[in-house]
């Protein structure tokens, strides 16, 4: 039983910048700046994480992203695979699309989404669990992934805008 994903953001930079942001430090962005670790060029180890109801749910993955597709001139995504980086089947893979589009350009609003399915692991049992709190801990990873790339890209524009001279 395959399950859904679907969160988005939005950041109040304009679309081209957004994307050049991912295109040039994605691998930063998705791996979170501090805990990233390029194995070689196009995966990244990076240590996902989520407090749901008191549980304190951490794991360490591999994470594929793959290289840009124009969808229309406001519509970017990149393929986002991840999976246990220690094989471990109890933790499902995610194959998803980070899609980045223009909302509006005055004032600027970009959307960030996220777009995936993952297939919850150990057949009927995991499927259970997956119904009980697995697909909130899904859930709650994504919200939280989200959020760190729109802080890294957020800081990184900041700091480009700060360096740019008056």
């Amino acid at each position: 039983m395959e399950r859904h994903l679907y969160q988005h953001t939005y950041l109040g930079d304009r679309y081209e910048d957004v994307v050049q942001a991912i295109n040039e430090h994605g691998p930063e962005f998705l791996g979170g700046s501090a805990s990233a670790a390029r194995d070689h060029a196009d995966e990244i180890v990076t240590n996902l994480h989520v407090e749901i109801a008191g549980l304190d749910v951490s794991k360490t993955v591999d994470l594929e992203l793959g290289e840009p597709e124009t969808l229309d001139e406001h519509a970017t995504r990149w393929l986002v695979n991840w999976h246990a980086e220690d094989g471990d089947t109890i933790f499902p893979a995610m194959r998803a699309y980070l899609e980045v589009a223009a909302l509006s350009v005055h004032p600027p609003l970009t959307q960030v989404s996220f777009i995936g399915h993952y297939e919850p692991p150990l057949g009927v049992i995991g499927a259970a669990a997956d119904r009980l709190v697995g697909h909130r801990v899904a859930e709650a990873t994504i919200d939280a992934f989200l959020r760190d790339v729109k802080w890294s890209i957020h800081r990184y524009l900041g700091s480009q805008a700060t360096a740019t001279p008056s």
